[in-house]
Formats: structure tokens, C-alpha cells, sequence
């Protein structure tokens, strides 16, 4: 009943709290003006992830109240998300330099890290790496996850896809397996708060989540999957997000190679080529939740029967599939 209640609780409070947000960013004219990168047509208020950090933040002080024993993680997670939400926000508003950022985003790593002991569950690379180096690496990949969330929050519905998918997967998974009910929780706050943002946003949508929503959640999400890393479930960690992951870095590497700014706004994602090739937001984030589907039912099956080759390279398969067909989209 617990996690009915507060997925119940995360949705009505993040749904009803978005429309306020929505009535006062109206009011400020805090737009996003399309431009020739966008993937919309009319200006749209940008900030709704305003009410997605606050809903999540009110439950976890809910849960830490009921679960002293996990006080210490419950308020990192706060505290760290809040921080990012913040700053985010002021570049939503006035964009911040590339460094000041991304500054913030190591010193909350680092501090969720050795200030908070967040993945001390055990190595989130099983002992294959050197004790320094395996927490290096993480935290290097929990910076890179919190911020390919927001290279990929570029069109009506897709951040909300892939959190609940990924909340589904993890709820699913603690479950069925030795994974910490705490994952479970924050999975299902998670699932209620983005399930009632995204009746706002999804397509066309009303209010876009801006950096002030997409980075704190990249960051908790992120905590999620190295965790269950570090408690031994890394194929999980690594088959739940495998699109994401993998549009994100390909897209990322080759403007890199072709020494393209990274930080800047650009439309080279797969999903944002199928959009601009004539298919609706809705039409290819519907299809990201199809794939996200079976990864959840390939994660599920690999944490029961421990199938893990076949899983890897089912996912692999089904990873490639999609991103040839959002290659592929042509106009009617």
C-alpha cells in the first residue's frame, strides 16, 4: 500500500502543482521563442520542472520521516537535487556559462558521493576496477547522465517516457530480486511525479520541463541505476537507459570529432531527426516507450533467470533497430 500511496500522491501533487506553475510562468512570460533548431512552433512557458523537483522533494521528506534508518541518503538526494534545480533555474532564466554549470554538477556528485555515501553499496563495477578508479568512473558517469538528460529533453513527452520507464523497470526489479525497497520508493515517486507533469506535456505541450526539471532528474535517476550497479544489478543499469545512452553518447562523440560545441543547441539526435522528418512528438516517443517496454521485460528476465548474454544482445539488436528507424523516417 505504501507505494500506491505515494505514487498516487506524487501524481496528484505534481499534476495539480504544474498547472500553477504553468498560470505563473504565463504571467512572467518565461517562454521559449522557437528557433531554427526547435522542435516546436509556438513559444511555450519553460520552467514546469519546477513542480517535478518540489513534488519529489516534499515525498522524500515524507519517506525519511517514516525511514530514519535511511535519513542520511534521503537528504542528499534532496538537498543535491534542489541545489541543481536552483541553478538550473537561474539558467533557464539567464543562460550561466558552460563551466559555472557544470561546476555546480561535479561539486553535487562529489559531495553525494563522499558527503552522503550515496554508492557505497559496494564497487559499481564489481571489482573490476581499482577501488579510486571504479569512483572516479562513476561519478564521471553520473555527471555525464545527469546532462544527457538534458541534451535529450528536446521534444513533448520523451522525458517522461523514459523516467517512468526507467522507474517501472527499477520498481519491477526490486520486486522480484535483493534490490533495496528504497530504490522501489523513489522509483515509484518518481513514475507519479513525471506520469502527472507529462499529461501537461505531452504533445502538443503546454509547458516544456526546462533545465530546472530535466538535470534533478538526470541526477536521481542516475543515482538509481549506479546504486543498483553497486548492489550488483549493472546489467540492469545498463539495459534500462540503453537508448538514451546510446543516442546521447553517439550523438555527442561525433560533434566532437567534427569539433562541434557541445553545449550548444542542435537537432543531430536520432529521435530529433525522425521529428523533423515528418513524424509526430507523440508518434516517436511512443515508440521510445515500445523499446523501453521490452528492455524493462529484458531486465526483469535477466535479474530472474540470469540470462544475461542473450539479454545484452537482444538489447543491442533492439537499440539499433530503433535508431535505424528513426534514421529512416522520410516526409509523406
Amino acid at each position: 500500500m505504501i507505494y500506491i500511496a505515494f505514487l498516487l500522491f506524487a501524481f496528484i501533487l505534481s499534476f495539480f502543482g504544474t498547472k500553477q506553475v504553468l498560470a505563473l510562468l504565463k504571467r512572467l512570460k518565461t517562454l521559449d521563442v522557437p528557433n531554427e533548431r526547435s522542435n516546436h512552433k509556438t513559444p511555450t512557458p519553460r520552467g514546469g520542472g519546477i513542480a517535478v523537483v518540489f513534488t519529489v522533494a516534499a515525498l522524500l521528506v515524507v519517506y525519511r520521516i517514516f525511514n530514519p534508518e535511511n535519513a542520511s541518503l534521503i537528504t542528499g538526494l534532496i538537498i543535491s537535487s534542489t541545489l541543481l534545480a536552483l541553478v538550473s533555474f537561474l539558467d533557464d532564466i539567464r543562460p550561466l556559462p558552460a563551466f559555472g554549470r557544470f561546476a555546480a554538477h561535479i561539486i553535487v556528485v562529489v559531495t553525494s558521493i563522499y558527503g552522503f555515501h550515496m554508492l557505497d553499496d559496494g564497487p559499481v563495477f564489481q571489482g573490476f576496477l581499482p577501488g579510486w578508479l571504479d569512483t572516479f568512473v562513476a561519478a564521471f558517469l553520473w555527471l555525464w547522465f545527469m546532462n544527457l538528460y538534458n541534451f535529450m529533453d528536446g521534444i513533448d513527452g520523451i522525458t517522461t517516457v523514459e523516467t517512468s520507464s526507467i522507474a517501472i523497470g527499477i520498481f519491477l526489479v526490486a520486486m522480484f530480486s535483493t534490490l533495496s525497497s528504497t530504490h522501489a520508493v523513489i522509483a515509484v515517486i518518481l513514475l507519479g511525479t513525471v506520469l502527472g507533469f507529462g499529461i501537461h506535456n505531452w504533445h502538443p505541450a503546454k509547458i516544456f520541463m526546462g533545465d530546472v526539471g530535466s538535470i534533478p532528474l538526470g541526477y536521481l535517476v542516475g543515482y538509481l541505476l549506479l546504486s543498483a550497479a553497486a548492489q550488483g544489478f549493472w546489467a540492469v543499469a545498463l539495459v534500462l537507459p540503453a537508448y538514451y545512452l546510446f543516442d546521447s553518447t553517439y550523438t555527442i562523440l561525433r560533434r566532437l570529432i567534427r569539433k562541434q560545441n557541445i553545449f550548444e543547441a542542435h537537432s543531430e539526435h536520432f529521435y530529433q531527426k525522425a521529428v523533423r522528418s515528418g513524424k509526430s512528438h507523440s508518434h516517436v516517443a511512443l515508440s521510445i516507450a515500445f523499446a523501453n517496454i521490452k528492455l524493462i521485460v529484458i531486465a526483469v528476465t535477466i535479474t530472474l533467470y540470469h540470462t544475461l548474454i542473450p539479454g545484452l544482445a537482444y538489447c543491442a539488436i533492439l537499440i539499433a533497430l530503433l535508431v535505424v528507424y528513426f534514421s529512416r523516417v522520410k516526409k509523406a
